[in-house]
């Protein structure tokens, strides 16, 4: 009997992986489902079940988006892991060997005729039988890898209870045959076991489509990794500036640095590439009802106006300078606004 590599190529675990993935998305989106319709026949007529059934969706989707991130980020180490595992199987398949025995009727050397590998994935154990032939005497004998003796279970006819039976295998295209025939009353018993085939089009025709909504591109795991880090960097600045408005409100008098034009240009220069944009513009100065009017141009990816007023305002912390909010506008990658003198 040949064997068969557990270990196999890359392809096959991500394959394995996405459909992981696809099957517990699925399983929300019905546990969701039952959960909308069982809120939605509770709501009574002073609510809107428009309103409940979209809030609903919201949290819904958001649950969702964030299990697909928890799965797409642990994707590589859970495949690097099921490949590790699989190598341990055939290694041990290899190395694993037991002394030929003596037949116990004839006394001579027996021959292996197969070693079987049997694997119990949810116990994490795996075992090896390894099945003797006696050529003179034709004994037949199985021995597990710890030499405890394989005991094989008589068929008994289901109709006479006689144990003298013969079982025949039949391999077919589609699933394979195994016949019990009994010697003393000619019963047969059959039974077939098919061939597992997979995920196929004809069997699951969505299970592409919920493949490209559920399994997160390299890309689309990066933009929100990325994305975290910059809520995190946001909360940061927004911390600091509360407890810096904290102070003020309890009284601390904290001094002003005064900057004229040249002064506020090296320290916005300065504290923006920190942030990583890509240019940062400073347009000549203007006088609108006595106050001055910087404009102030940035070039960026993924770029987030309240983010970018946070990050302002850290800034021109203690400064005579502060920015107009209200000005503030983002288009394809080009942020304006104007800062203003106080």
């Amino acid at each position: 009997m040949t064997y068969t590599p557990q270990l196999k190529e890359r392809g096959y675990y991500e394959n394995r992986y996405d459909n992981l993935i696809v099957t517990q998305c699925r399983m929300m989106e019905d546990t969701h489902n039952l959960l909308r319709e069982k809120r939605l026949k509770e709501c009574n007529w002073l609510v809107d079940p428009n309103e409940i059934a979209w809030r609903m969706h919201v949290l819904e989707e958001l649950e969702i988006y964030f299990r697909k991130w928890a799965l797409a980020e642990n994707r590589d180490k859970r495949i690097a892991e099921w490949m590790e595992e699989d190598l341990e199987i055939d290694n041990f398949y290899e190395k694993t060997t037991i002394n030929t025995p003596y037949c116990i009727y004839c006394n001579n050397k027996m021959d292996l005729f197969f070693k079987d590998l049997n694997v119990w994935y949810w116990k994490k154990k795996s075992r090896i039988l390894f099945y003797f032939i006696c050529e003179p005497c034709k004994y037949k004998r199985g021995v597990w890898d710890n030499w405890e003796e394989y005991k094989i279970e008589k068929n008994i006819c289901e109709l006479c209870k006689s144990e003298d039976t013969k079982t025949r295998f039949e391999p077919w295209k589609e699933s394979d045959v195994y016949r019990t025939i009994c010697n003393s009353c000619s019963h047969t018993k059959e039974e077939k076991w098919e061939h597992y085939k997979g995920q196929t089009k004809e069997s699951d025709p969505d299970y592409e489509k919920d493949r490209e909504r559920f399994v997160l591109t390299e890309k689309g795991l990066y933009d929100f990794q990325d994305s975290c880090r910059r809520l995190n960097n946001f909360n940061e600045l927004h911390v600091k500036i509360n407890a810096e408005n904290l102070e003020k409100e309890e009284g601390k008098v904290i001094d002003k640095k005064i900057l004229d034009m040249s002064d506020i240009k090296d320290l916005i220069l300065k504290e923006l590439k920190k942030f990583k944009y890509t240019d940062i513009l400073l347009w000549t100065p203007s006088i609108k009802k006595k106050r001055v009017y910087i404009e102030l141009t940035l070039f960026g990816k993924n770029l987030i106006k309240d983010e970018f007023i946070v990050q302002m305002q850290w800034i021109l912390k203690n400064t005579n300078w502060g920015i107009d909010e209200k000005s503030v506008q983002i288009q394809l990658g080009i942020l304006k606004c104007h800062l203003e003198w106080e």
